[in-house]
Order: C-alpha cells, then structure tokens, then sequence
C-alpha cells in the first residue's frame, strides 16, 4: 500500500479492494496494480486530448504525434486493467471454464408452430410445462 500511496492511487486501489471484497494480501496487490494503472491511463487520456485540443484543427505535427503516443501508452495501461480484473476473476474461479453446448433439434409440420425454451408454462387445460 505504501507504493499505491506514491503514485497517489491509494484511496482508488482501497475502493477497488473493498468493492472486490478482496480476500487476502495478492488480491489486495492486484487492487491497487488495477488502480495505479486505471488512474495512469486516465492521465494520459486526458493528456492526448489536451495535446489534440491544444491547437485545434491546424495543430502542428508533433502535438498528433505526442497524442497518439499518449492514447497508445494508455490502451496499454487499459489492457493491463483488464488483465489484472481477469486474474482475480480466474484465481478465484480456480483458472476453469466451463462451456457447455446442448444441441437440440425440432421439427415442425406444416402450418405448425414452434417454441424453443427451456420451460414455458402452458394456458388453458393443459397447464404443466413443455420443454424444448
């Protein structure tokens, strides 16, 4: 926390680490990693705009370049964000996915109707439940 507090992301990595619930000190690290890197790539979001915005359509070339440099440097940061948001995602869930396909298959005759769901509730007599 004491590095948090010198690059002045210490109250935002605390907040990330409270809404995440963090459940020990590696997720409270990865907090304040995702923090450093939003408020850093904030920074220079607002830094290439300013450099855009500083002499409007007929800027000079340096100031785009400086832009783009700036815009760049923070997708990367952005993508560390993210990176950082999965890693606490997959060490709790253990680093598995699980996707699972059903394939299904319905005929309908002519004039007939369809339905695809996984339960409907009926009207009338039948009540009850279709599966599809």
């Amino acid at each position: 926390m004491e590095l948090a507090s010198e690059v002045d992301a210490l109250a935002l990595g605390l907040d990330v680490a409270n809404a995440i619930q963090a459940r020990d000190s590696l997720e409270r690290m990865l907090a304040a990693q995702a923090a450093a890197a939003h408020k850093l790539a904030m920074r220079f979001m607002a830094k290439a705009d300013q450099q855009l915005s500083r002499f409007g359509s007929g800027g000079h070339r340096a100031h785009s370049i400086e832009a783009a440099r700036l815009a760049h440097a923070a997708g990367k940061l952005m993508g560390a964000f993210a990176d950082t948001v999965l890693t606490v995602q997959r060490r709790r869930s253990g680093g598995k996915q699980v996707v699972q396909v059903i394939h299904q298959q319905v005929a309908v005759g002519a004039g007939g109707k369809a339905i695809v769901a996984g339960a409907v509730k009926g009207r009338g007599k039948a009540g009850g439940k279709r599966g599809g």
